[in-house]
């Protein structure tokens, strides 16, 4: 596999309650998307063999989403800030609690001069609110990206990640809002 890009980071803020989750929205651009598994794994010595019993089983995913900006949508299904949407003020709260959200992203893919797309979904992340970091332009531009954090777990299921291979972008683009509970595949972005 040879994956050359990344688009469409889709975010909905899941509802543990009604088990679904909010209107999806696409108001950053993706530059970065690294996931990570871990897993707990334990080991039995036994008869002078060193490796008698060995398990290994999924615990969950550190997800890093990198993207243009970091939509006021996103502040406040993500990380649980106010957003004041008449004045555009976000505040960051101490008692700010994260919630858990689905992540989706379509990579293109490249296998053996065919071309696909790769529509990942991750059903419940929840991610840690970054700092900042702001520099002074000086005698040249150097941009500077938001890059968030969070863990991975499974849905009741059992799944911490659907991925499937389409051959066009808008089957994977619809594939990924059905995830979400969205028939069709338009969604508006939304600003800041």
């Amino acid at each position: 596999m040879a994956y050359y890009g990344l688009r469409y980071p889709y975010v909905g803020k899941y509802d543990t309650a009604n088990d679904t989750y909010t209107a999806p929205t696409l108001s950053a651009r993706a530059i970065a998307f690294t996931v990570t598994p871990n897993y707990a794994e334990g080991s039995l010595a036994a008869d002078d063999d060193a490796n008698s019993e060995y398990d290994k089983e999924f615990s969950d995913a550190d997800v890093t989403l990198g993207t243009d900006t970091i939509p006021d949508a996103w502040r406040e299904d993500m990380f649980g800030n106010d957003v004041d949407s008449q004045s555009g003020e976000v505040a960051s709260n101490k008692d700010d609690n994260a919630n858990y959200v689905g992540v989706g992203v379509i990579a293109p893919e490249k296998i053996r001069g065919v071309k696909s797309w790769v529509a990942v979904f991750l059903p419940l992340v929840k991610f840690t609110e970054p700092g900042d970091d702001f520099e002074t332009k000086g005698s040249s531009i150097t941009y500077k990206t938001p890059s968030i954090a969070g863990k991975a777990k499974c849905d009741e299921s059992g799944n911490w990640r659907y991925r499937k291979r389409f051959t066009s972008e808008a089957e994977a683009k619809a594939y990924i809002l059905g995830k979400f509970g969205v028939t069709g595949n338009t969604i508006p972005a939304t600003g800041n």
